[in-house]
């Protein structure tokens, strides 16, 4: 083909990918046997650190997952969370670390590789079925990395939560779904703490513009103006660094211990939750110091046989 010579742009992305990008499209009830294909052949992993690795971090995750879904798998996938952490940490490490992730998407119906190059498919099939994606980062063994899953893909959807509007692309082909975003700590660059604000931060920033989101190195350089000594590897941290990050990056904060505000304090947090304020919930360990944080997005929605059962309880109790 010469230089100059045009082709249509769809077919170019075409020729694109099967070049540069290995694409799996498979029932969802096949990925982790694929997975295992994949991360010894790419990560040159030995077959039982593959199987350990596999069943422990991703299968308690896919096991989540509604049975019926069909999984993109793509290989090698270039994720903005990862390669931040990457190239502010492990690049400058005298062991390897691989650079490139891998990406699952996820759809509601059965789908075919080629579906992707149709647009009347992408647009009457492919935009109502798109789920959300999970990125498996080669941070071993905590893999899990950047996820954005619809709550409808979940198997169990008896809870009701904070979501905001997040993109995404699959072969090129643009997607949205409402969700909160999530990822697992690498315990290097990320803790549970870094995680929660880089949560709260993305929810935000997807959902209101007076917002950006953060990646581990702008929270660090935030954490560095308080911190006496290194910020890597991250040790976590305390919730007074919380708060002052979540007050840089233009948020009011407060902190509520259940000790002192035993007898509101599940009210307060579901105030908030009801406004569609995340919170940032911090668990002490035996020192006093942080445990661990999640963020707090959701409730439980009971069905009506458990709200009889508790009513029931409850009558039975003060004598009814």
């Amino acid at each position: 083909m010469l230089r100059n010579e045009s082709i249509p742009a769809r077919e170019a992305i075409e020729r694109f990918l099967q070049k540069s990008i290995r694409i799996r499209v498979i029932p969802v009830d096949s990925v982790l046997e694929e997975l295992k294909k994949l991360l010894e052949k790419e990560y040159d992993l030995v077959p039982e650190t593959v199987e350990k690795l596999v069943e422990i971090e991703v299968r308690p995750f896919m096991d989540h997952l509604r049975k019926d879904l069909y999984a993109v798998i793509e290989y090698p996938y270039v994720d903005k969370l990862y390669r931040d952490s990457y190239y502010i940490f492990y690049s400058s490490k005298h062991t390897h670390h691989h650079r490139n992730s891998v990406r699952i998407s996820f759809f509601s119906n059965e789908l075919e590789e080629a579906e992707f190059l149709d647009k009347k498919i992408y647009e009457e099939k492919l935009l109502k079925n798109y789920l959300g994606y999970l990125v498996l980062r080669p941070t071993f063994p905590k893999v899990i990395g950047r996820t954005a899953i619809s709550p409808v893909a979940l198997s169990r959807r008896n809870f009701a939560c904070c979501v905001a509007p997040f993109s995404a692309t699959t072969l090129s082909d643009k997607f949205k779904i409402h969700t909160f975003p999530h990822s697992s700590q690498d315990s290097h660059t990320i803790t549970c703490a870094e995680t929660t604000i880089w949560g709260i931060m993305e929810y935000f920033s997807s959902k209101y513009p007076e917002y950006k989101p953060v990646l581990p190195s702008h929270i660090n350089k935030i954490i560095q103006k308080i911190s006496f000594k290194r910020t890597f590897p991250s040790e976590g941290l305390t919730a007074e660094q919380v708060t002052y990050a979540i007050r840089e990056l233009g948020f009011g904060a407060m902190i509520y211990s259940r000790k002192k505000h035993k007898h509101i304090f599940n009210t307060l947090v579901s105030i908030y939750i009801e406004s569609g304020i995340p919170v940032i919930g911090v668990l002490k360990d035996f020192n006093g110091g942080i445990g661990h944080a999640v963020n707090i997005i959701g409730r439980e929605i009971p069905d009506a046989s458990a709200v009889a059962v508790a009513a029931h309880h409850e009558n039975t109790e003060q004598g009814g």
